[in-house]
């Protein structure tokens, strides 16, 4: 059965502290072996905040919390009923898609980049532009990935977005190697 996991609070103790735990690892672990025994796709987003720090530095943590509570309510508002997001640490949060291939994914990916880029946190007299940097994995029906394969690699494909100059998306290739990570 799938479920809609709600973004956790901006400073919510429920942030994993160490891998594998949390309900999203628990969704994520279910999810992983519905996709094998159906031999359908799943996609995993892991999704980073642009500048984030200098966000925090110049304007503060309260922004920056705002910031945060901005950007998982688009990523709520964003998402099919069986889809589950949350905040997966910091400024980084995490989608997982089941039943979407990686073409699914990086439309999501893309329609949310342009949701958050069109989004302005109001601080004083200035306005807080944002950006994201999105990694994307995804495992084929029947694939025999495991939980940390598919987090791994879309941790690698979100630091190719990240050390290719932000505000983009990556994807882990076909044999999940990040050599083959395209960006867009």
């Amino acid at each position: 059965m799938s479920v809609k996991i709600g973004i956790f609070h901006v400073r919510d103790a429920n942030l994993p502290t160490r891998f594998g735990e949390g309900p999203f690892f628990s969704v994520l672990q279910v999810e992983l072996g519905k996709s094998v025994r159906t031999q359908t796709p799943l996609s995993l987003m892991l999704i980073d905040i642009d500048y984030f720090k200098e966000v925090n530095d110049r304007f503060g943590h309260v922004a920056g919390d705002k910031v945060l509570a901005l950007v998982a309510v688009i990523l709520q508002d964003s998402v099919r009923p069986g889809d589950a997001a949350c905040r997966y640490g910091g400024e980084e949060f995490a989608v997982l898609l089941p039943d979407s291939d990686r073409n699914v994914a990086e439309k999501v990916a893309l329609r949310l980049m342009e949701k958050i880029r069109c989004a302005r946190i109001p601080v004083g007299s200035e306005q807080i532009a944002l950006s994201i940097s999105v990694g994307i994995a995804a495992l084929t029906g029947g694939s025999s990935k495991t939980m940390e394969d598919l987090v791994r690699q879309a941790d690698e494909a979100l630091y190719a977005a990240k050390n290719s100059g932000r505000n983009q998306v990556c994807l882990a290739d076909e044999d999940y190697h990040l050599a083959g990570a395209m960006c867009d």
